[in-house]
């Protein structure tokens, strides 16, 4: 007998919207405890959140992180949000993280630290599949958050305003300085220096000449290059985050990576008015899962040697501020490589008392 003849056993029954009876439309919990913040879909999302249920360890991590000046040279340079639950996921740990970094670029911790900081932050995942198992492989999905998070498009904004706002300031019409959405957009298209007749030259020889900073980012940067010879329109190019991504996708070798992101990064946000940024990276235990005990090792090593002991200017002075979010057993699983690396003197994953550094994720009794 063919299908045709054939109907599911399993009969489908419309009984109605069976949530209407909590005033909901449809199931506002995800099927599965994984969150994306570019989806649009807020109960994937992490936009559904209760804030107060998280209270105390937000609190931690303000006085613990954010309210801490960087300009105080022994603020954490590494630390933990640690699940104290073993059951599993679905404690709300990536949502209390996306919403954490939403919290931090509201307004860059001007408003959380009264002006002491202006700090961004990123959201960063490992792989599911184990390609972030090494700290190159990192590196990539840091570019990518910085780049997404459309910060260097801001400091390029701020560096470039108070460039013209010092040399040219009739340029700039008062409507435009209350606007800074869309003033970030035109100082980041050519159109608008065109309608304006200002050339980057002009912008070029002030940031030279005025900011350290700048002057320290590698030569080899399209940030560092001039884009005319001449005051001509037709030969005027201004460079972008499109063409900086462009440029580190074009890095070959680890050494190039770590200098792009712990010099030339840092030097371009501390040029543009930033003092630091907190890199929160979650579901950490997706690298270490995937790792040898040399290759734990040698990426503990990487970690100490780009926040605390290297020449990097990151290392130097702390400009990231690393919080890694681990499930209960992770520390069991990375322990060896921090004590064999010396993150353990650096980071304690494993203190004998309460430390700053580390935030304990408690079970939510709500």
């Amino acid at each position: 007998m063919g299908s045709i003849f054939k109907k599911a056993t399993g009969i489908v029954t419309d009984n109605g919207n069976v949530y209407e009876c909590y005033n909901l439309k449809e199931n506002p919990f995800p099927l599965n405890p994984f969150l994306n913040q570019e989806s649009t879909d807020k109960r994937y999302n992490g936009d559904i959140y209760e804030a107060s249920v998280r209270d105390i360890e937000e609190m931690q991590v303000e006085e613990s992180f954010l309210k801490v000046p960087q300009s105080n040279p022994s603020h954490i340079r590494v630390g933990y949000i640690l699940d104290t639950s073993y059951v599993g996921r679905g404690n709300g740990k990536s949502s209390f993280a996306i919403n954490l970094i939403k919290r931090i670029n509201n307004s860059y911790c001007l408003d959380i630290t009264n002006e002491a900081n202006k700090c961004f932050g990123l959201y960063l995942t490992p792989d599911t599949s184990g390609r972030t198992r090494s700290f190159s492989n990192l590196l990539d999905i840091w570019a990518e958050a910085i780049f997404n998070a459309k910060v260097i498009d801001y400091a390029l904004a701020s560096l470039r305003v108070d460039a013209i706002v010092n040399i040219m300031p009739d340029k700039l019409d008062e409507s435009e300085l209350e606007n800074e959405s869309a003033l970030i957009e035109s100082l980041n298209n050519l159109e608008w220096y065109n309608k304006k007749n200002i050339y980057y030259d002009d912008i070029h020889a002030y940031l030279v000449k005025n900011n350290d900073f700048y002057n320290k980012i590698s030569s080899s940067n399209p940030l560092r290059k001039r884009y005319s010879n001449t005051y001509s329109k037709v030969n005027f190019k201004i460079i972008t985050s499109v063409n900086i991504q462009a440029y580190y996708q074009e890095l070959k070798k680890d050494s190039e990576k770590i200098d792009f992101i712990f010099n030339d990064m840092v030097y371009l946000f501390l040029a543009s008015g930033f003092n630091g940024a907190y890199i929160i990276v979650d579901d950490f235990e997706r690298i270490p899962d995937f790792q040898s005990d040399r290759q734990k090792r040698d990426f503990a090593l990487e970690i100490r040697r780009n926040f605390f002991d290297g020449t990097s200017a990151n290392a130097r002075i702390g400009f990231y501020n690393l919080l890694l979010m681990l499930h209960a057993g992770v520390p069991r699983l990375i322990e060896k490589a921090w004590s064999e690396s010396g993150m353990e003197q650096r980071s304690s994953i494993s203190p004998s008392s309460a430390v700053p550094h580390i935030i304990y994720f408690n079970v939510s009794s709500i």
